[in-house]
Formats: C-alpha cells, structure tokens, sequence
C-alpha cells in the first residue's frame, strides 16, 4: 500500500523500510534548494509556471522556493514551511545589513557573503559582548506569518513539513567574529570566544523557543545549518569539539524537544565523521548533505557506522551532477538506493543547491532516478 508523502519521509526517519526512498528538493533552501537562475531553467525546460514569478526561499543562498507543480512533477516529499518573499521584492543592491549588524555581499549569481560585523577588530573582548545590541526574537522571526503559512499548508498537502530554526551557533560566531579571527580566538582568546558561543546560543535558544511553541504540533522537522567540515577533515578536533559545542547544542535542542515531537535536521557541510557520535549525543535525528566529495565521508561507511540512529540525508554529489550523463546520474541514484535505502534511514537529495552549472537533463534525471529505482 502506498504511503502518503508525509508518512514516508517520517518513516525513514523512524529507521523503518517506506514504499520507496523519500526525496527532498528544496525542503531547506540553505542547502538542498535551486538557485534562482537554475530555477528559471529548469521552469523552462519543464514547461511549468514559466511566468509565475519566483518566490525566494533563501536569501543569502539566492535559491527558490520550489513550485508546488514542480514537486508534484518529481514525487518530492518535503516542503519548506518558512515564508519566503517575492523576487521582486528583493534587493538589487551589492550589500545589505542584517538584523545582527552583518554586512553581506553579493559574490556570484547573486549570492551573498558576510564581509563585516559586529566583532570584526583586532581583539575582541568581554565589554563588545556587553556593549551590542543583541537582537530579540521577534526581530528574527515573524511568528504570525510562519503560523498562517503552515496552516495552509497543512490543509493543501501532505508532504513532510520543514521549518527551520536559527542559524548553529558556530557559524553565527564566525560571522559575527570573522572566519579566520574566529579560528585564531579559540587557542588566544578562548574567554572571549565561548562567551560569544554562550551568547550566540542564548539568542538561539530565546528565539527558538516561541517558534516551537507556536508550530511545534504542526510541523515534522526542523531544520538547522551550522557547519563544522573542511574538505579534508573536521574543523575541530573531537576533544575540542566536545569541549565548546557539544554541550551547548545539547541544551539548545534539548529545548525543542521538550516542546515538539518533530524530528531534528542538522545541515553540516565539509568532512564530519568524526563528530558523528557526538551528534547523536546532541539529538540529532538526521545529518545532511553527507558531503560525499569530503575526506571519511563515504555514505556506506557511514551507514555501517551510525546508520540505525542517524539518517542520511543527501548524498548525491553535486561533483556528479556536474560532469555526468543523465544515464550515469541515473545509475549514481540506483547505487546510493541500494546500498542506504534498505531499512530505511535514508532521504534522497543533492548535497547542496543545483547552481547553473548542473545540466537541466542531470537535474530531472537525479528525481526521475529516485521514482524510478526507490521503489521496494
């Protein structure tokens, strides 16, 4: 008997074998969404909505919100549930400001990174932690919209709803701090930078709180990105790792699980095998993209080693998806289908948004792959 979208996606999560693989496309905007110019592309080529206009699912990323016609067409699964604003109604100009003082910058295809803030000086102390002007939760979130949004999503699908909680605290902490300062900060100035840490997670926790509160019954999981990978190995050694973040991230969805029973997503880019105990301490439920391109991080390893607590979600490089035929995309899906499929534990998607240098045919074949080889 078939299942519904929803009941599919949450079986794999419960670790029990689905009607066929789930599939995500563009359930999280910050990693497994469409930039706005492949977006337009892949429209055209399907023949789908091509003068609806296109609404923004992440801004910094410039990725879509995916069309309703378009995950119908491909069987996905999930669905974002965060608002999402038109793209007429997005900046033209080659910076902006955020809520927390960051100035981002337009790179490529529009999207943007972060190239000052509020700590970016030779040394940061205890008394700038002080001194800023922290921003409240209602400034990061409007709670009435994200309510009105999934209601009526509830009513109109039955996918697997998506929302996303805020930014990991590591990855605020370097934007606020700068990259590189950040890095230095922990062997030279490491008060600083765990105080930073514990205010970064109190802002989490105070505007994650309201946000379960208000959607927490109504959504089936949320989602976060907070990145702790370079391409060749983890950022932080095991030790360190367990010292600063585990903890802290702990506590942080500790929070949320109190308050709902959704499933948690953890986006984490980059060579993480290392740290996959340490997320299942933290209460994570599933970890994406399963960077398959990074050092250690072979999907089959990986199951074999954590598969019956984590799903995997994602790994289907975007190196393949580049340089590959449709037929050797295709045949790439049916082997990641057989070997993380079976009994469950494992949701289908790219391992990180399909820029335009993806062949539009490699696009629609990575999906029709997925219907085609998931069925059990």
């Amino acid at each position: 008997m078939a299942m519904t979208h929803r009941e599919r996606v949450l079986a794999a999560l419960d670790h029990r074998e689905p009607d066929r693989v789930p599939i995500d496309f563009g359930g999280y905007p910050g990693a497994t969404s469409i930039n706005i110019l492949a977006y337009e592309k892949l429209k055209k080529y399907l023949n789908i909505d091509v003068n609806k206009e296109i609404m923004i699912g992440s801004v910094t990323m410039f990725t879509a919100e995916i069309d309703e016609k378009i995950l119908d067409r491909f069987g996905i699964d999930t669905q974002y549930a965060m608002p999402s604003i038109r793209l007429s109604a997005f900046t033209n100009s080659e910076t902006f400001q955020d809520k927390w003082k960051v100035t981002w910058q337009k790179t490529g295809v529009n999207t943007f990174s972060p190239v000052n803030g509020p700590f970016f000086k030779e040394k940061g102390t205890l008394a700038d932690l002080e001194d800023f002007e922290w921003p409240k939760p209602q400034e990061l979130v409007d709670i009435k919209k994200l309510k009105g949004k999934i209601k009526d999503l509830r009513q109109k699908t039955d996918r697997a709803l998506i929302a996303k909680l805020p930014m990991g605290i590591v990855t605020l902490a370097q934007i606020l701090r700068g990259f590189e300062d950040w890095l230095d900060d922990l062997y030279s100035n490491r008060d600083f930078c765990e105080a930073l840490l514990d205010r970064c997670s109190q802002t989490w926790m105070e505007t994650s709180k309201p946000i379960v509160e208000a959607i927490g019954n109504d959504v089936d999981i949320f989602v976060w990105g907070d990145d702790y990978g370079f391409q060749n190995g983890p950022m932080l050694s095991p030790e360190m790792f367990r010292e600063i973040v585990t903890f802290r991230n702990k506590r942080m969805l500790d929070l949320v699980k109190t308050k709902s029973k959704a499933k948690i997503l953890l986006h984490c880019c980059g060579s993480v095998y290392h740290y996959l105990d340490e997320f299942v301490q933290m209460g994570i439920d599933a970890l994406n993209p399963i960077q398959v391109s990074a050092k250690n991080m072979d999907p089959v390893t990986i199951k074999a080693k954590i598969g019956e607590q984590l799903t995997l979600w994602g790994a289907v490089g975007i190196d393949d998806l580049i340089k590959e035929t449709p037929e050797n995309v295709k045949e790439m899906v049916k082997r990641r289908i057989d070997k993380l499929g079976k009994g469950g534990g494992y949701v289908l998607s790219a391992t990180h948004n399909l820029l335009t240098d993806v062949p539009v045919e490699n696009i629609v074949a990575m999906f029709e792959g997925a219907a085609e080889y998931g069925q059990y």
